[in-house]
């Protein structure tokens, strides 16, 4: 924690992708609770990056399922997906909500929240791949599936 003293006033993502990377205050065994501040200033950073993912997502609805796509020009979105999806749930008339963006390898990654059996529809679409618990789950599928993706989500 003590690099990113050096930023204060500085919002910068990708070190806040870092400093929730490699920083946990609750597995930190030098952490004691006099180190309220630090663990504050974590949670700080996580809404941060939470808030502006949320801000700048495209936003649509399949069907019942709403859907955020994460713009590319938010630095982190492994580890706040899922927050933005169970965000979303709250937040719009909705009972199930995905928190998509692309990843690294040439296609898309993401969150999914909901009721019911909505990891068993999902997992209906040959498409995608998804795994986890039927109310909350991660799931990929390729870069030129979107499109056909999309429309399947449509007849859930």
């Amino acid at each position: 924690m003590s690099g990113t003293r050096e930023f204060k006033g500085c919002y910068d993502s990708y070190l806040h992708y870092l400093v929730l990377k490699h920083f946990n205050p609750i597995n930190d065994p030098h952490l004691s609770v006099f180190n309220v501040k630090e663990f504050k200033r974590y949670n700080d950073i996580k809404k941060k990056m939470v808030k502006e993912s949320e801000e700048n997502a495209q936003i649509f609805s399949c069907n019942k399922i709403l859907v955020a796509l994460l713009d590319e020009s938010c630095s982190i979105k492994v580890g706040v997906s899922g927050l933005v999806a169970n965000n979303f749930l709250k937040k719009y008339p909705s009972n199930r909500s995905l928190c998509i963006y692309k990843n690294n390898k040439d296609g898309y990654s993401g969150s999914a929240r909901g009721g019911g059996n909505f990891l068993s529809q999902i997992k209906t679409i040959p498409l995608i791949q998804a795994g986890g618990h039927e109310e909350a789950f991660g799931l990929s599928f390729a870069k030129e599936d979107f499109e056909k993706v999309i429309k399947s989500l449509q007849t859930l």
